[in-house]
């Protein structure tokens, strides 16, 4: 292993006694290397921003109570109020929970008399970081 080293080294350097040109350009290209990964990381940001106020996941003239700024210690109370409730659980990222939204409104609508229904989303406050897509 040892010599196999020294060998490399010697190749390297009769290398380099015989073209000057190309130690110079390597220098130089390390030093740009060593500048740009220096400036690139001395500029970085901060990247995490404040979240965005919660909105609303259903609209106002649906039939549904919307917890969308996650009051879930509500929903025992609005549970007990009624002798049949549905608790629609949603993530309003969640591409499963917009898909059966409209379902839920229409379910919410049909049964206005017969059933109270609730939607909730996990806690959801103005305290919670997002990354900044910018």
């Amino acid at each position: 292993m040892l010599l196999w080293l020294l060998q490399s080294l010697r190749q390297v350097y009769s290398l380099m006694a015989r073209r000057p040109v190309l130690v110079c350009g390597a220098i130089l290209l390390s030093v740009l290397l060593l500048l740009a990964v220096t400036f690139t990381c001395s500029r970085a940001k901060n990247v995490v921003a404040s979240a965005r106020p919660p909105v609303r996941f259903f609209s106002a003239e649906a039939p549904v109570v919307d917890l969308y700024l996650g009051q879930l210690e509500q929903v025992e109370r609005l549970r007990g109020a009624a002798e049949v409730s549905v608790i629609f659980f949603y993530a309003p990222w969640c591409a499963h929970s917009i898909a059966a939204r409209h379902e839920v409104q229409v379910v919410a609508r049909r049964l206005v008399k017969q059933v109270h229904t609730h939607a909730g989303t996990h806690a959801h406050t103005h305290t919670h970081k997002r990354r900044n897509t910018h």
